[in-house]
């Protein structure tokens, strides 16, 4: 675990992150979800070291790593200069935005909003927590708001001259209590998405580009949107009844994983991960908070995933 790991996990710590927790303490929790703070993140740093490392799934820069499950994968993406074994992030408004996602073409340039500040990019995994402030980050560039989006929730860089655009993504400071807070609230995904596309989780693992249409009706999706619209957030982190949803009880009931993306009409994408008990996740982020959509509609979905 690096710095940029202690910074994360400061969305793990429980406690004061979720309400009503100490009532809720023997039931799944229900609760609204909130994410880290800043300050917080600096304190934690100051108590704990950072001999491990977050697992990463294969990219094309990089050797492949096999997946064991010790630790959440989170796919690399291609960034300007970054420090090396950091995510690409910068934070602003003492949020830490973490990059999402790469856009290209049309998109690139169409979403790019506003501009807000230059990330200097200096933020390594040796940085001292007082370095942790507004308008820096691991990643060097003009930060600019994204047309169509809250900027409490996205930010994007441009690279290349403009040809690409990454968009980079929070949950810090937001109240997840059901699925449309996020899934619909922030990424519009209701009346935006224009196709669905799926992977194998071991496709997804070795970052192969095997993308396939699942054989559903829009009939089918929508009903299948309108569960995780409905569905409550649960915190599914180190420290919950439930066990991490990466190192705890998920592994040794062997869960498979599935991955399902809509496509959006600006451009962009929502990269979904399905686990078979009908708990989803934005897989962008690290934060450990999964809807429950179980049910008919989810199944259906399921099925048709591979």
């Amino acid at each position: 675990m690096n710095a940029y790991d202690l910074f994360r996990a400061v969305g793990e710590v429980g406690g004061d992150l979720v309400e009503e927790a100490a009532a809720e303490a023997k039931k799944r929790r229900r609760a609204p979800i909130y994410a880290a703070a800043l300050a917080a993140c600096a304190a934690l740093m100051l108590l704990l070291a950072r001999p491990w490392a977050q697992e990463t799934p294969a990219v094309t820069s990089a050797p492949a790593v096999e997946e064991q499950p010790g630790a959440e994968e989170t796919p690399a993406v291609a960034t300007a200069p970054v420090a090396m074994d950091m995510v690409a992030f910068v934070i602003y408004g003492g949020r830490m935005y973490e990059c999402s996602q790469v856009l290209e073409g049309d998109a690139a340039e169409e979403l790019m909003g506003e501009y807000l500040f230059t990330s200097p990019g200096y933020i390594d995994e040796w940085s001292s927590p007082e370095e942790y402030t507004d308008g820096t980050g691991s990643v060097a560039g003009d930060v600019y708001t994204v047309k169509g989006y809250d900027s409490a929730f996205r930010l994007c860089i441009p690279i290349d001259g403009g040809a690409l655009l990454e968009l980079y993504d929070t949950l810090d400071g937001i109240t997840l209590r059901t699925g449309e807070d996020l899934y619909g609230e922030r990424l519009h995904l209701r009346e935006n998405w224009r196709e669905a596309e799926y992977q194998t989780h071991d496709d997804w693992n070795s970052n192969e580009d095997t993308f396939r249409t699942p054989e559903l009706t829009e009939e089918e999706i929508a009903a299948f949107i309108d569960a995780l619209y409905a569905g409550e957030f649960e915190y599914w982190g180190p420290d919950s009844e439930t066990g991490d949803v990466f190192t705890g009880d998920i592994f040794h009931l062997g869960l498979e994983q599935k991955h399902l993306y809509f496509r959006l009409a600006d451009g962009s994408s929502v990269e979904l991960r399905l686990f078979e008990n009908g708990l989803v996740k934005y897989t962008p982020l690290p934060d450990r908070v999964l809807v429950d959509a179980s049910g008919a509609a989810f199944d259906a979905v399921w099925a048709a995933c591979g």
